[in-house]
């Protein structure tokens, strides 16, 4: 349980300084390709630190490589369409519909990993997912027009890049779990950095800064969650991911942006403390 907690802790990071950074930095691809530099390298490090070389003659490799190159890629499609729905259909029903992504590990753990979760534990599952639509869905703030049909593959774009950490842990050679993350965090620095050339737009030092800042948490939150999976069945670790970033970032944006809590917001934090409870039993 200590892993997932810091899995929150770390995304709940990430989520507060992006939202520092609004107004300082003027190209997102620029900050992820910074980002994801540090992810690499730390990947590489932990990587080197037991022992294994990037292409080691061990059991499991192609799979590793392309499950690797995969996520990678989907890391940047996943960005894409956030960037895309945003646009379409507000920022709302899009962090709405992200945040629903966990319903795609969620399902899978239980369909195809056979994982049965109690009922109560079910319970959780489903005021989790109340939860996360109270929270970010507040009628006045909803875009009526936009393509809805793309908040749907938003979702399930979210979940599947979300499902194959545990698609890894599960059929992976955990030995290479260090050269998987490497192999992700490499292969999305390489698309961002063809998309940040490609986008020819001005770099400032603030977006590489806060990338490089971001860079950190991003890195202990993919590698928290595996450790968190090795004692945590997955349909009990995603949403209690999920729901745990949602109450830690309300909390860090109440004291350190001053932000005002709706009675909608507040009561969907009670329902969060309830998820967690019935999650936990």
């Amino acid at each position: 349980m200590f892993a997932l907690l810091m899995r929150i802790a770390s995304s709940t990071v990430i989520t507060l300084i992006m939202r520092f950074t609004d107004k300082k930095t003027s190209n997102n691809m620029a900050m992820f390709m910074a980002n994801y530099a540090v992810c690499s390298c730390l990947s590489y490090f932990y990587m080197h630190q037991a022992g294994v070389p990037a292409f080691a003659n061990e059991p499991g490799l192609g799979f590793t490589v392309t499950i690797g190159i995969i996520s990678g890629i989907w890391y940047l499609v996943g960005f894409l369409f956030m960037q895309f729905n945003m646009r379409e259909n507000g920022v709302v029903l899009c962090s709405t519909f992200n945040r629903l992504g966990v319903l795609v590990p969620t399902i899978m753990a239980m369909v195809v990993f056979k994982e049965s979760p109690k009922m109560v534990q079910i319970i959780g599952i489903v005021i989790a997912l109340v939860a996360i639509v109270l929270m970010q869905f507040e009628k006045d703030n909803i875009n009526a027009g936009g393509k809805k049909i793309w908040l749907v593959i938003m979702l399930l774009s979210a979940g599947f890049c979300d499902s194959l950490t545990n698609v890894y842990d599960k059929v992976g050679n955990p030995v290479l779990k260090d050269n998987y993350l490497l192999y992700t965090f490499f292969v999305a620095l390489i698309c961002a950095t063809i998309l940040t050339i490609r986008e020819k737009h001005k770099i400032s030092k603030w977006d590489l800064f806060f990338g490089f800042i971001i860079g950190v948490p991003n890195y202990f939150s993919s590698r928290f969650m595996f450790e968190a999976l090795k004692t945590v069945p997955a349909v009990i670790a995603y949403p209690v991911s999920s729901v745990g970033t949602i109450l830690a970032i309300c909390i860090g944006s109440v004291i350190l942006f001053k932000e005002k809590v709706s009675n909608q917001k507040k009561f969907a934090l009670v329902l969060v403390m309830a998820a967690m409870a019935l999650l936990n039993i």
